[in-house]
């Protein structure tokens, strides 16, 4: 389902679980309060609760609210960084770190003057085999051949483990879904999270395209760019060996 984007999967997944339980696992990731990396605001986001909806939603909480709010439309508001935080926590096996601009201060002779060490925020109380399974489905939403809606961030070298993503910007009516959207402003957002490589992950990214339409399409295809600049100019993240053994749909 989530190689897929199988938004009904998801529908179904969040309507039984209920608005306030996803909300519950929203804020262990860090969503729904700031970061901690104090620029520009840090705003904390909102994760929707039947208590939110009932203060703030015409009609209060309805059951249907679930739905949107497990494929994180709605009034599900993130930041590119509180999802680097997300998927970093995914990645790192469920620590929740707070995020950091600079690891390190040096003087001209390249001395180190300060230095910034990482500020463990919490531990995620879920199982390591769930962690493991959404991990796989992350790879899979890359890399599956028949499935993979992010196959564009794929390199041919090393596994990438990531999700598309998009921002509804307006609302769709019935029958005009087709309809071509002509003003910049009217186009969805676009994201692409990731980590690298998927057995052992070094790095994490984070696209958001401001009303750059479609993630697999627009946000994929830069990530991957990202990626394999990391991998070939800063640290050689893949290893050779898996170049002979990485297939998929390109």
């Amino acid at each position: 389902a989530m190689a897929a984007s199988a938004d009904v999967y998801f529908y179904k997944l969040g309507e039984a679980m209920g608005i306030d339980t996803l909300a519950v696992y929203a804020r262990k990731f860090g969503l729904g309060q700031p970061s901690g990396l104090g620029i520009n605001g840090d705003a904390a986001g909102i994760v929707p609760t039947k208590a939110y909806h009932d203060e703030n939603t015409r009609g209060g909480f309805q059951h249907g609210l679930a739905l949107s709010t497990a494929i994180g439309q709605g009034d599900v508001r993130t930041s590119p960084v509180q999802m680097a935080t997300v998927y970093a926590a995914l990645a790192n096996g469920g620590k929740v770190f707070k995020p950091r601009v600079i690891r390190r201060i040096e003087d001209a002779d390249q001395r180190v003057v300060s230095r910034f060490e990482p500020t463990l925020r919490s531990v995620l109380d879920v199982k390591p085999e769930h962690l493991a399974a959404v991990g796989k489905a992350l790879e899979r939403a890359v890399n599956d051949e028949e499935l993979a809606t992010g196959h564009l961030a794929g390199v041919d070298y090393g596994l990438i483990a990531g999700k598309t993503g998009t921002a509804q910007v307006r609302k769709i009516v019935r029958g005009h879904m087709r309809q071509k959207v002509k003003r910049f402003r009217d186009r969805d957002h676009a994201w692409f999270a990731a980590f690298a490589p998927y057995e052992a992950p070094k790095v994490v990214v984070v696209v958001f395209l401001e009303h750059g339409g479609s993630g697999g399409k627009e946000a994929a295809p830069v990530a991957r760019r990202i990626i394999e600049a990391y991998h070939q100019q800063i640290e050689p993240i893949f290893s050779t060996s898996a170049a002979n053994t990485v297939r998929r749909k390109r």
